[in-house]
């Protein structure tokens, strides 16, 4: 069997992987975004190159396609011949029926790899980062918020990920703009004083001016512009102060709205038939809501018994590279799933 490639394909990184059908990962390359919604397409097709080559050379370099030209001709026929893989899988936010299938294709082709394209969810991949299972349920909140059902490592419900207009509940983007609008109801006098004003300011570059324009405080004006001058998912950077406001009331509601956000997506999720672990993942809930053991109970009331264990996602390109490997037919157990694990570690601290 050729080789599979795997590439988790985030907003900030790239990472792809070339594993042989034992799970033993043989290259492995990172570069900048590979999501074309946030990148743009051509920079992130780029970025799919880049890690694909890199990933490929490394593998050349440990004979992933040894006797492909027959037996021992390791020759520069070899060397100049693409890298045939059996499936290249390609784990990305936004996948669907509009994924650039055809521009991925063109990419990988540029590395030196020819295969089959496959796109996948993202978050299925961080559901395979964390375990071999393939029932159970991934929950992930960073910019935005989702969760998903999964049955023989495929998508059977997704709840959430409506996006920051519709939905996304208990996501940064969420949290951030409940703190741009507490602070906003402190400045104006139509809310209670809160400790997350000095430090949005702070973050937004806005200086304290009590002075008065048009009855309302210089500060606010200036605020309202440097929100407004924003993309409403940035404001997904201001998330981070309400867990750092630890004493602050105003903080502390919004921390809980934000468990119980995620706790609802979660509960519309539960079916009795699905039984499997419970895979966690996304800054929101590493850095914030799993430290603090009220918002993790409030957060996981309901699933105490139902989805065991509760599982904090891993590498999302082991997770690839499990379902580059399932979608290629090799079963993926305990054994191989760790072997993706202590291999590719193994690449990277080389």
């Amino acid at each position: 069997m050729q080789p599979v490639i795997a590439v988790d394909a985030g907003g900030t990184h790239t990472r792809a992987v070339v594993a042989d059908s034992a799970g033993r990962c043989l290259g492995v390359g990172t570069a900048g975004s590979g999501n074309p919604t946030s990148a743009g397409l051509a920079a992130a097709m780029a970025a799919v190159t880049d890690a694909v080559g890199t990933a490929v050379r490394q593998a050349r370099a440990a004979g992933a396609d040894e006797g492909a030209t027959g037996g021992g001709a390791r020759d520069a026929t070899r060397a100049s011949a693409p890298l045939e893989a059996e499936c290249v899988l390609i784990a990305m936010a936004g996948h669907g029926v509009n994924a650039p299938i055809p521009a991925i294709a063109g990419a990988v082709e540029a590395a030196g790899a020819l295969g089959p394209v496959r796109i996948e969810s993202d978050i299925l991949a961080m559901f395979s980062s964390g375990t071999p299972a393939g029932d159970g349920y991934a929950l992930a909140s960073g910019t935005g918020a989702a969760a998903i059902r999964i049955r023989d490592h495929r998508i059977r419900r997704t709840t959430d990920g409506t996006g920051w207009l519709m939905g996304d509940h208990g996501s940064g983007f969420s949290i951030g703009r409940a703190v741009v609008r507490a602070v906003t109801a402190d400045l104006d006098g139509t809310g209670p004083a809160t400790a997350l004003t000095d430090p949005l300011l702070a973050a937004t570059g806005v200086a304290r001016d009590d002075t008065l324009y048009d009855g309302r405080v210089r500060t606010l004006h200036d605020l309202i512009d440097v929100v407004y001058a924003l993309k409403p998912v940035q404001l997904s950077r201001f998330a981070p102060l309400v867990f750092r406001a630890a004493d602050d009331e105003v903080a502390r509601r919004i921390r809980v709205r934000t468990a119980d956000g995620l706790a609802a997506t979660l509960t519309a999720l539960l079916e009795d038939d699905t039984v499997g672990p419970l895979v966690l993942g996304g800054s929101v809930l590493t850095a914030g809501v799993l430290p603090d053991p009220e918002l993790r109970e409030r957060m996981l009331a309901g699933w105490h018994g139902r989805a065991e264990p509760v599982i904090p996602a891993a590498d999302g390109a082991i997770g690839a590279v499990v379902l580059a490997l399932v979608r290629s037919g090799v079963p993926v157990d305990t054994a191989v799933f760790e072997l993706i694990g202590s291999s590719l570690a193994a690449l990277r601290g080389a």
